[in-house]
């Protein structure tokens, strides 16, 4: 008999470096278990995130299955969302990364055009979703 355990990890850790104003996407995966969680919660600095929280643009999106993906977006990320990121599922241990937003080289990139903003919208949902189709094809 062999037991297996849930494996949980962030891609792209332990360190994640992101210029200020750009999305950030972390990406939590669940492996391993003999169902999907019932839940996944993200932290900062050991803080529950709050996805109503005045500061705003912060979504998470959970696709569920034999690998399941939680997906922490934060738009327009600033210094100030620097530090420790965890995800933690109802299953198997936390995982956890320390993200480092970075000043922006070019601050006019921070105001970001109409056709800017709608090619980052295209770019993060093509992104998005071939990051959950490799997951799920235990490719990552």
């Amino acid at each position: 008999l062999t037991v297996v355990e849930p494996y949980t990890e962030i891609l792209g850790g332990p360190d994640i470096y992101l210029e200020e104003g750009f999305t950030m996407n972390l990406t939590c995966l669940v492996r391993d278990s003999p169902e999907p969680p019932q839940y996944i919660f993200w932290y900062h600095e050991e803080q529950p995130i709050s996805y109503t929280s005045p500061r705003g643009g912060i979504s998470q999106i959970t696709e569920k299955g034999d690998t399941t993906a939680s997906f922490l977006l934060v738009r327009r990320a600033r210094m100030t969302d620097s530090g420790t990121y965890a995800c933690h599922a109802s299953v198997g241990r936390m995982a956890q990364v320390m993200v480092h937003v970075i000043k922006s080289q070019t601050p006019e990139k921070l105001a970001p055009s109409a056709t800017d903003a709608e090619n980052g919208s295209s770019f993060l949902k093509s992104t998005t979703y071939w990051l959950v189709l490799l997951a799920l094809q235990g490719l990552l």
